[in-house]
Order: C-alpha cells, then sequence, then structure tokens
C-alpha cells in the first residue's frame, strides 16, 4: 500500500478489519505490507497533527521518549513509530547519534551554530582511543564483536547486535568528556568498522582512523591509593598528579581536588558517606581509574 499524509500530518497507526470476522489487525507501519485475506477488509488509518523538528515518535511533543526512540533507530532496533524527517536535526540523510544528542539538546534549551568537525581515532594495544580537540558527550561505534567500555562515569551505554555487527552508543545527556587523547574501548578481538561522535549540543564530529603512536608510555599501573579501604583520608600516589575527581556509584561527581602538582598528595574522604568510589586522576600523560571503598 502507498499512504500519504496532508502536510504537518503523520501516520501514527494503520490496521485493517476482516469483515466476515470483525477482526482487527495491525499493519507494519515501516512496510506497509499484509497478507490479504480470503475476505474483504477495510483499512483504517490514523494520522496526528505533529509538532515540528524532533518529534520522533510523532505523538505530538518533543520528550525524553524521541531521545529514546532516536537511539532504537541507530541500534537498528526498529520502532514502530520513527519518524525520519523529524529525527534528521542535522538534515545530512542520515540518522546518527548527533541527532539524539540535538534532541535532547532542544528539550534542554541548549543552542549552538555547528560546523561539522573531526576527531582522530585509533588503536594502541588493544585500546580504542579517541584524539578530539572537543569535547564529546555521543560515541557511536559499530564493532565485530562486543568490547569493554573503559573509564567514562556519568555516560549511559546501549547496545544491539544487528546483521552481525555490534552497535554501540555511549551518551552523557547532561555532561560531557573533557577534550584531550584518551582511550574509551578495550577491544579485545573486535574490529572497528565505524566510528561517530557527537557534542553535547548535538553538533556532528566525524571520526577519522588515525595513527595512535603514543600516549607517553601511559601505565595506569604506575598510580596507587591507600589504605583501601578507607576510612578519614586517603593518599594517592603516582608521577605527574595534577586532579584528582571522585565519583560515587551513580556516575556523580562528588569531589574535585584541583591544582595537585604532585607525585603523591592527602585526599580526605572523611565527609563522604559509606560505599564505593571511583576516583580519575589526572596527570601529564593520561588519566587513571582506581576503585575506592570508604567504610565508616
Amino acid at each position: 500500500m502507498t499512504v500519504n499524509a496532508n502536510p504537518m500530518y503523520h501516520l501514527s497507526s494503520l490496521y485493517f478489519v476482516n469483515e466476515e470476522t470483525e477482526e482487527s489487525t495491525d499493519i507494519d507501519l515501516n512496510t506497509k505490507q499484509f497478507e490479504m485475506p480470503a475476505a474483504n477488509v477495510t483499512i483504517y488509518g490514523e494520522f496526528i497533527l505533529v509538532s515540528g523538528k524532533g518529534d520522533v515518535n510523532m505523538d505530538g511533543d518533543v520528550n525524553i521518549l524521541d531521545v529514546i526512540v532516536t537511539f532504537n533507530y541507530i541500534l537498528e532496533m526498529n520502532p514502530q513509530l520513527f519518524d525520519f524527517d523529524q529525527a534528521d536535526m542535522n538534515e545530512n540523510g542520515e540518522i546518527e547519534i548527533s541527532d539524539a544528542m540535538a534532541i535532547n539538546s532542544m528539550i534542554l534549551g541548549l543552542k549552538a551554530d555547528c560546523e561539522e568537525s573531526s576527531a582522530t581515532y585509533g588503536i594502541l594495544n588493544g585500546k580504542l582511543f579517541i584524539d578530539t580537540e572537543v569535547a564529546l558527550a555521543g560515541y557511536q561505534f559499530r564493532l565485530s564483536a562486543e568490547p569493554t567500555v573503559i573509564d567514562m562515569p556519568g555516560f549511559t551505554t546501549m547496545s544491539n547486535w544487528s546483521n552481525g555487527e555490534f552497535i554501540l552508543c555511549i551518551f552523557n545527556l547532561n555532561g560531557e568528556k573533557e577534550s584531550g587523547l584518551y582511550p574509551i574501548l578495550d577491544l579485545g578481538d573486535a574490529n572497528v568498522n565505524n566510528v561517530v561522535l557527537s557534542t553535547k549540543e548535538g553538533c556532528l564530529v566525524r571520526g577519522i582512523e588515525g595513527v595512535i603512536s603514543s600516549v607517553n608510555s601511559f601505565d595506569e599501573r604506575d598510580y596507587s591509593i591507600y589504605p583501601v579501604p578507607a576510612n578519614n583520608q586517603v593518599t594517592v600516589a603516582g608521577p605527574g598528579i595534577n586532579q584528582i575527581e571522585v565519583f560515587n556509584m551513580m556516575g556523580q561527581c562528588v569531589m574535585v581536588v584541583n591544582d595537585v602538582n604532585a607525585d603523591e598528595t592527602v585526599v580526605s574522604v572523611n565527609h563522604l558517606t559509606a560505599g564505593s568510589y571511583l576516583f580519575r586522576i589526572h596527570t601529564n600523560n593520561g588519566v587513571a581509574a582506581k576503585n575506592v571503598v570508604v567504610v565508616k
């Protein structure tokens, strides 16, 4: 069947009724095809007025559900209600993580004039590194196998296997990761087939494969925190420490120690409640992540 909506309207449901049995059967909105029964049928279509760009699920409103539906489309989960034109926020003829982030940005009232930019990605010692001059909030990958995400506190992951590829989205709807060179995936046996990146405002950042020749010999094993478990204070030790961030298990940053500029520093944890915390140790050569248990 061919179903056309009038301007500003979208098809929200499609079904037919068997005139003999009076049974109603839904018709797939993506294919608009159905198996004709041996009976007369009446076909019904329901149309709704859309609210404009970003109303991906065509419910007349732009909200977090539209962001989720867009991620489902990117992951090839085939959402039943999906309007490609409303989701293509960057109007480049593709639905990517930047479109989902742009819808979220619109909901939050963020505005930005986007210029298409790029970042380099490369593999070193089995890890996928990103080298970017802009802060990023969204990462989209297509891989041959499932990798392990490295040190992304505050970020959410969504993934799906489709047509022999593992599609992975990593995103933060309320924050971003600073610019620079950092590892993001431990690939294992996975090959990287595609990388798309986004700022928190939804500006597209194309991933370009390059060569990561060195990360200044950075080794997380050079950094330690003691005592563990901790009570009142811990000592963070390692070469060239300049900042320490502490995150709780919800991914919330609960403490920042700035201007360390030392190879060893004492951090008070007396005000933290009992539980597990992630210490992100920023150094001159990279970021080390260490888990610390605080007891009372």
